[in-house]
């Protein structure tokens, strides 16, 4: 689940990219559902947004 590098340059992507892997560590079950709940949420006030928003 790591989100592809916003560097500008080709050397500080890839040592970015290296340093996600190095630090990566496995989620616990309860960080694991806490993610899903706040992406379920993201896209529940995504589509509120969108209905919100004059056609």
């Amino acid at each position: 689940m790591l989100p592809p590098p916003d560097a500008p340059d080709a050397e500080r992507a890839s040592w970015l990219t290296g340093w996600l892997h190095r630090r990566a560590r496995p989620l616990s079950q309860d960080d694991v559902t806490r993610w899903h709940l706040l992406q379920a949420q993201a896209r529940a006030y995504e589509a509120e947004a969108a209905a919100l928003t004059p056609a």
